[in-house]
């Protein structure tokens, strides 16, 4: 596809960097009790994203890409699930997990614009269609 290093330019891989970067600092003050437990959950699903996202930079094809993507999106939600047990648990204020959520979801929206970027028109055109009859 590109050069290697190229994802790194990348919107949504900075954004995933970042994700993961805040992710990996809040979880610090988890108690001890949990780092083996949903602080390493958090950290190993958000630590996905980014290698996902330039997985599908480069991926063989766009079929392969998409697929990753969806992933990325799949981990997303588990990120956001587990960010939202944390709070119950109150390992995590109302503001840090609202603000982990809306990147997290931002992300995903641009996950799924490069998505409906790559897929074929025909496809784009039948999603569309089923998410405005879904409204």
């Amino acid at each position: 596809m590109s050069n290697h290093k190229s994802y790194e330019k990348l919107h949504t891989w900075q954004l995933a960097m970042d994700l993961t970067e805040k992710s990996y600092r809040l979880t610090r003050d988890f108690p001890v009790e949990e780092k083996s437990g949903l602080s390493a959950l958090i950290r190993r699903n958000i630590m996905t994203l980014p290698t996902r996202i330039a997985e599908a930079h480069h991926a063989p094809s766009t079929q392969a890409s998409i697929v990753i993507l969806k992933n990325a999106q799949a981990t997303l939600l588990e990120f956001e699930t587990t960010l939202l047990l944390c709070r119950r648990m109150k390992l995590l204020t109302n503001w840090s997990t609202r603000r982990l959520r809306k990147r997290a979801q931002h992300l995903s929206e641009l996950i799924e614009n490069e998505i409906d970027y790559l897929l074929p028109e025909n496809e784009a055109a039948e999603k569309t269609h089923i998410q405005s009859k879904a409204s």
